[in-house]
C-alpha cells in the first residue's frame, strides 16, 4: 500500500511541476505580447492590444508576481505571508493604474508601453476627478500607494494600524473543513495536531524580525527564586504532558534546579541592565562641534595601558562633572580625509539681484567711451564675487590703445574706486571692463573643498585658487604649478591664501605622503601649526636656521637624484611605484612666509639656494611656496622670477610694483580681500581670481583633529 501511495504522490508532483512550467511559459508569452514583440505572432499582437487597452502598462506588476509565485512553487520554496503579498500586489497595480490614468486625464500623453493607463486606470481616475476634484484625487493616489506599502509590511508611516492577520485566512478554511468533518458521522476523523506543534507554527507565522519579545509570566511571589522555580516547574510540566516527550518533574531543591535558577537570574539581570539592547549605529562622519571640543588644557598624549597592567574597574571609569571629558577615544574613530564640517559652517549668503543697476552702469560706460570717441556696445555682463565684468564690442577700426589708457577716466565716470581693463578677453574678440560689485560675497574654503571640482581633481597636492570671474571654482595641482611666488600688500589676503594651501594639502595627503617645512621669521604667523603631524621640523623662526634648512633641502634633492638614477625613475611617482624600492619617499613642500627677511640677512646665499632647489626639484617631489610683501628688485630678483614661473599677486600699491612682480600692469587695480591675479606658464594672460577664506578659529580644530589621528608623527627641532 505504501508503494502505491508513493507512486501516486510522485505522479501528482510531476503533473504539478508540468503545470507550473506551462504557466511560466505563458507568463513570458504575455510579457512579450505586452511589449509588442514579433515573436508572439498575430495572437500575441491581439493579446498585447487587449492588455494595453484594458489593463494598461501596470499589468506587468501582476505578471511578474504571477511569475514569482510559479518559480517559487517550481523550486519548492515557501512564500512568506502569501496573502499579504497577493493583496499588496493587487493594491500596487490599482495605485499605478490610478496614477497613470490621472496623468492621461490631465493631458500628459506618452506612447510608451509601461505608462499606458488602460481603460481600468483611466476610468478610475476620470470618476474621481469629475466627482472629487484634482486635489482629492491626488490625496487618494498617495494614500493608495501608502496602503499598498502597508500591505507589503512597510513601516513608512510609523502608525499603529490594526494588525490584519491575513495569514489566518487559510486556517479559517481549514477549521471550517474540520468542523464539517466532525459533524459528518461517516467521515473519518483526522488526528488533531499536538499542542506543541501548533504553538511552534504560530510562533513562526507571527515572528517579527524587528522586535524581540519574551513572554514571561508575571511574578506572583515575593522572591525571585520562587518565581523562577514556578517557571521551571511549569516548563517541566508542559514537557511532561506532551505525548512526544517523557520528562521527570523538576525538583526545586535539586542541584540542577539551583544551577538553572542561577543562570536565569543572571540572564534577567542582563536584560534589566540593557546588555541585550540593539547597538546604536555610529556615524564617524557625523557633525561635531570642534570649537567646543578644542580645549587648551587637554592632555597632549592619551594614556596608554601597559600590556601587563590590569583593565580599570568600573569605579575608575566614573568622572566628575567638574572635570573635563577626554575625547581621545572619539578621535581614534576619526576618519581621513577629515569631515568637511571641520572647516567651519557653510556660509549661506543671499545673492542680490542687481542686474538693473549693472545695466544702468553699462549704459553709463558706453556713454563715457563715446565722450572719448570710442564707439562700443555691451554684449554681456558677468557678476562675480567681488567684481562685475562688462564685455564690450568695439566698432570696426578702433585701436585698443585708445581704450587701454582710459581706466582712471572710466572710474571717475562710473563713480567706482578702480577700473581694470582687459583688452582683449582671452579667446574672444571683446574688451573686458572690470569694476567692483555693489556688495561683496565671501568664498569659504569649505565650499571649495566640498565642490565636485576639488573632489575630482587628479592631483595629490591640490591648491584651491578660488573662483574666476564666471564664478567657476578653480583647483590646480602643485605638481603642475611647480613652485609658487605669492606677493601682496598687508591685509590683502596673502597669509589667508597660504593657510588655505596648507589645509588643502594636509586634507588630501597623509603625513607619510607629504611633509611640510614652515619658515616664519615673524614668529607669529605659523604658531598655530606647531602640532601639525605633517610638519617635518618645528616652524623655523631664525633667518640663520632658515638658511641651514635650505642647505639641507638642497642636499635632500641631490640624494633623491641619486636614488632616482639608481632605479631609472623620471619622477617621484615612478620611483615610489617601482618594485625595487624598499622605502617610499614623501613629497616635500617648503613654505617661506617672508622672503625679504632672508634676503636682507644673506641675499646672495639665499638666492643661490632657492635657484638651485627650484631647478633640481621639479621632478623630485620638492616644491617651494614663497611669499613676501616687499616688491623691490632686491628681494624679487630676476633669477628667482625666472625659476619660479607661477606667480600669484594680490593688491599692490603702485604700477611699478605690478610690473616688477608680473611684468604687467593690473595688480594695482585689485580691490583687496582675496582679489588676486594668477600668472602661469600655460596661460598667456593674467587670470583674475577670488581666493577662499578660512577663519583662524577653525585652524586649531583642524590641527587637533589631524594630531589625534596621526599621533605617531611629531615634528622635531631643526638643528
Amino acid at each position: 500500500m505504501s508503494r502505491k501511495r508513493n507512486k501516486r504522490n510522485n505522479g501528482k508532483a510531476n503533473w504539478g511541476e508540468l503545470i507550473l512550467f506551462v504557466m511560466v511559459i505563458a507568463i513570458i508569452y504575455f510579457v512579450l505580447s505586452l511589449f509588442g514583440s514579433s515573436l508572439t505572432g498575430e495572437g500575441g499582437q491581439t493579446w498585447g492590444n487587449y492588455l494595453r487597452g484594458t489593463w494598461g502598462g501596470g499589468v506587468i506588476i501582476l505578471l511578474l508576481f504571477w511569475l514569482y509565485v510559479c518559480v517559487a512553487g517550481f523550486v519548492k520554496v515557501r512564500i512568506p505571508k502569501f496573502p499579504r503579498q497577493l493583496l499588496g500586489t493587487l493594491q500596487l497595480y490599482i495605485s499605478v493604474a490610478f496614477l497613470l490614468g490621472y496623468l492621461r486625464h490631465s493631458g500628459w500623453d506618452y506612447d510608451a508601453v509601461l505608462v499606458t493607463p488602460g481603460s481600468i486606470g483611466y476610468g478610475i481616475a476620470r470618476f474621481f476627478v469629475l466627482n472629487a476634484g484634482n486635489f482629492i484625487t491626488l490625496i487618494l493616489i498617495i494614500m493608495s500607494f501608502l496602503f499598498s506599502a502597508y500591505l507589503f509590511g512597510s513601516k513608512l508611516l510609523n502608525v499603529k494600524l490594526p494588525d490584519m492577520q491575513f495569514e489566518n485566512l487559510s486556517s479559517l478554511f481549514t477549521r471550517k473543513r474540520e468542523s464539517n468533518l466532525d459533524n459528518d458521522d461517516d467521515a473519518p476523523k483526522t488526528k488533531p495536531k499536538s499542542k506543541r506543534k501548533s504553538e511552534r507554527y504560530d510562533r513562526e507565522e507571527n515572528y517579527d524580525n524587528n522586535v524581540f519579545r519574551m513572554n514571561l509570566p508575571e511574578p506572583k511571589f515575593e522572591h525571585r527564586e520562587d518565581t523562577l522555580i514556578s517557571i521551571l516547574s511549569s516548563v517541566s510540566k508542559s514537557r511532561r504532558e506532551s505525548p512526544e516527550n517523557d520528562y521527570e518533574e523538576l525538583d526545586p531543591e535539586s542541584e540542577a534546579s539551583r544551577n538553572a535558577i542561577e543562570k536565569i537570574d543572571k540572564l534577567l539581570d542582563s536584560f534589566n541592565a540593557g546588555y541585550f539592547a540593539p547597538p546604536e549605529k555610529r556615524d564617524n562622519r557625523q557633525k561635531k562641534d570642534f570649537a567646543i571640543r578644542h580645549k587648551r588644557n587637554r592632555r597632549p598624549f592619551p594614556e596608554v595601558l601597559d600590556k601587563n597592567s590590569n583593565t580599570p574597574d568600573d569605579a575608575s571609569l566614573e568622572t566628575d562633572n567638574n572635570v573635563e571629558m577626554d575625547y581621545d577615544e572619539e578621535y581614534r574613530d576619526s576618519v581621513f580625509p577629515p569631515p568637511i564640517d571641520i572647516f567651519g559652517a557653510d556660509l549661506k549668503q543671499e545673492i542680490r539681484d542687481d542686474s538693473k543697476i549693472y545695466e544702468r552702469q553699462g549704459r553709463m560706460l558706453v556713454q563715457a567711451l563715446r565722450n572719448y570717441d570710442v564707439v562700443a556696445t555691451v554684449k554681456k555682463i558677468v557678476s562675480g564675487f567681488q567684481i562685475v565684468s562688462f564685455e564690450l564690442a568695439l566698432s570696426a577700426g578702433t585701436k585698443l590703445s585708445k581704450i587701454t589708457n582710459l581706466s582712471d577716466e572710466l572710474a571717475m565716470s562710473l563713480g567706482v574706486t578702480s577700473v581694470r581693463l582687459e583688452a582683449p578677453i582671452l579667446g574672444t574678440k571683446f574688451v573686458g571692463v572690470e569694476i567692483p560689485v555693489i556688495e561683496r560675497r565671501v568664498l569659504s574654503l569649505r565650499s571649495v573643498l566640498s565642490s565636485k571640482v576639488f573632489r575630482r581633481a587628479q592631483t595629490r597636492l591640490p591648491i584651491p585658487l578660488g573662483v574666476n570671474i564666471n564664478s567657476e571654482i578653480c583647483v590646480r595641482g602643485l605638481e603642475e604649478l611647480t613652485h609658487l611666488l605669492i606677493t601682496g600688500g598687508n591685509r590683502t589676503g596673502k597669509s589667508m591664501f597660504v593657510n588655505c594651501c596648507i589645509l588643502s594639502l594636509c586634507s588630501r595627503c597623509k603625513p607619510d605622503e607629504l611633509r611640510i617645512i614652515l619658515t616664519r621669521t615673524k614668529h607669529v604667523e605659523f604658531s598655530i601649526y606647531d602640532n601639525l603631524p605633517h610638519l617635518l621640523f618645528k616652524p623655523i623662526s631664525e633667518p640663520e636656521h632658515a638658511l641651514k634648512m635650505l642647505s639641507w633641502v638642497l642636499k635632500e634633492t641631490e640624494l633623491r637624484t641619486e636614488k632616482f638614477a639608481a632605479v631609472k625613475a623620471r619622477n617621484i611617482d615612478a620611483y615610489n611605484s617601482n618594485r625595487n624600492v624598499t622605502e617610499q619617499l614623501p613629497k616635500l613642500v617648503v613654505i617661506i612666509d617672508e622672503l625679504s627677511d632672508l634676503m636682507l640677512t644673506k641675499s646672495r646665499e639665499t638666492e643661490n639656494l632657492l635657484v638651485r632647489i627650484a631647478q633640481k626639484s621639479r621632478a623630485l617631489g620638492v616644491f617651494l611656496i614663497i611669499s613676501t610683501d616687499k616688491f623691490s628688485p632686491d628681494v624679487i630678483t630676476g633669477l628667482i622670477k625666472a625659476n619660479i614661473p607661477t606667480k600669484i599677486t594680490f593688491a599692490l600699491p603702485s604700477l611699478d610694483d605690478s610690473r616688477t612682480v608680473l611684468d604687467y600692469s593690473g595688480a594695482e587695480k585689485l580691490t583687496g580681500k582675496g582679489d588676486m591675479l594668477l600668472k602661469t606658464t600655460d596661460t598667456p594672460r593674467l587670470l583674475r581670481m577670488q581666493t577662499p577664506f578660512i577663519s583662524e578659529d577653525n585652524i586649531p580644530d583642524f590641527v587637533e583633529y589631524m594630531n589625534n589621528i596621526f599621533m605617531k608623527y611629531r615634528a622635531v627641532d631643526f638643528i
